[in-house]
């Protein structure tokens, strides 16, 4: 399985487009995850309509923690054997 880790803080006008792009490959065995790093502006309800049709999991940090923070909330929650970032 391949992980897609997908970080965000403020991208609410590439985030769709990132992640239609992932799908699109046609990637088969493929596990998609955003990482909410900006919970303070983005609530669970805004970015699950950013991921209505994708079927990303997301991961809701409490309080911005930073991009590497981010990354590594992804790494652990993870569960292919090749993990990839993509920086929308």
């Amino acid at each position: 399985m391949l992980s897609i880790i997908v970080t965000f803080y403020d991208e609410v006008a590439f985030l769709r487009t990132a992640l239609r792009s992932v799908r699109n490959q046609g990637v088969e065995n493929l596990e998609l995850i955003v990482i909410n790093d900006n919970p303070e502006r983005f609530s669970p309800a805004d970015l699950e309509a950013l991921n209505q049709g994708f079927g990303a999991r997301i991961i809701h940090h409490t309080e911005n923690r930073g991009l590497s923070a981010a990354r590594n909330t992804g790494i652990v929650a993870a569960n292919g054997t090749w993990i990839a970032f993509l920086f929308s």
